[in-house]
């Protein structure tokens, strides 16, 4: 994603929380990235932890851009 924005950004905190139990279970993924010293936070939930991941990390792309 930064590569296709081409902007530099820091991730500072990237964590991984289980919301429900049993086979279909959803991963919460949080993060916290830096752009230009400032701080913003991301959201994203799934059942696949990567589509988790990288929903979270465009969540706070779009707070920045």
């Amino acid at each position: 994603m930064d590569k296709i924005l081409k902007k530099k950004v820091h991730l500072d905190e990237y964590l991984v929380q289980a919301v429900t139990g049993g086979s279909e279970d959803v991963g919460k993924v949080n993060v916290q990235v830096r752009y230009r010293n400032q701080i913003f936070y991301g959201f994203g939930a799934d059942t696949d932890i990567v589509l988790a991941s990288a929903k979270a990390y465009l969540d706070a792309l779009n707070k920045i851009f």
